[in-house]
């Protein structure tokens, strides 16, 4: 699932992309499924997003972020966002394509549909409406390696037209193996974003304490590569650390993948900690260290 979009033609998206050049082949992959969801299962992006399955109704997904803001969208993450209310908008979509399109997915799979929107801009209680085409397919195969590991992935792209005009695209790389988007790019983003950690349940505070203690003894005493194992009860804990780097302030810091698991909960997250001057590892935003 991705955040919703807002389907206006917007000045700043309206330099038209060249149509999309199909890929070399990739790994070859069979058919793949259409993803299943859970509640409580929570996906984690590289923006700082945090994105959690409160309901699932058949084909429909119900999803909370991290702000409390709520949309709802088929299991096919391609198509758009059906609904969606935040602080100052709501929206509901409706479009003429089977909620399965393109799947199982394919190289070669294509569709065409059109969506119409009702926007409601809440400062004011105004309604709008937009309409808009999307061509979507699946264009290749490829190996994508993020921080969380390395993904043979289906390139699934969808291109939007407002008036036959190009008014922006959105790529995903699907990984069938984790059931899940790894990374997603679209025309206003800044750089794509990264899947950073897939859970599923709720770990607890015995856990999150566990995760902590095996994650400070792995960070200081481990290779880039070990490994550290922790037991309490029902939780376990892996933690394996990665790259060393330092910060333009000179602090010593790692990037390590870790996996919590209890008997109704799992999260595995990529991060990254930094060592105090007190020699305690603390886990930091990458992201918000880059903007500040």
């Amino acid at each position: 699932m991705i955040r919703p979009f807002l389907l206006l033609a917007l000045s700043a998206l309206a330099a038209c992309a060249e149509a999309p050049s199909r890929l070399a082949a990739g790994p070859a992959l069979p058919p793949a499924p259409l993803p299943q969801w859970r509640v409580g299962d929570s996906v984690s992006w590289s923006n700082g997003q945090t994105e959690t399955v409160v309901a699932v109704d058949g084909e429909v997904v119900r999803w909370r972020d991290q702000d409390g803001n709520t949309y709802s969208g088929y299991r096919n993450f391609a198509l758009p966002s059906l609904a969606w209310d935040y602080p100052t908008t709501r929206a509901v979509t409706e479009m003429d394509v089977p909620p399965g399109a393109l799947w199982p997915l394919k190289p070669g799979n294509a569709v065409h549909f059109v969506v119409n929107q009702r926007l409601t801009l809440k400062v004011h209680n105004s309604e709008h409406a937009y309409h808009d085409e999307w061509q979507c397919m699946v264009d290749g195969t490829e190996r994508v390696a993020i921080r969380l590991g390395s993904f043979d992935t289906y390139r699934l792209r969808c291109q939007r037209y407002w008036r036959g005009s190009n008014i922006g695209e959105i790529v995903w790389n699907y990984a069938p193996e984790l059931g899940q988007v790894v990374r997603r790019n679209w025309t206003e983003a800044k750089e794509p974003e990264e899947l950073v950690a897939i859970g599923s349940g709720t770990l607890g505070a015995k856990a999150e304490k566990v995760a902590a203690k095996v994650r400070q003894r792995g960070l200081e005493v481990l290779p880039a590569g070990g490994k550290a194992v922790g037991r309490a009860g029902t939780v376990e804990t892996l933690v394996q650390p990665k790259a060393t780097f330092r910060t333009e302030k000179g602090v010593f810091c790692r990037d390590f993948l870790q996996t919590v698991s209890t008997n109704s909960a799992r999260t595995t997250t990529a991060g990254s900690a930094c060592r105090g001057s007190d020699g305690k590892w603390v886990v930091v935003d990458r992201l918000k260290e880059k903007e500040d």
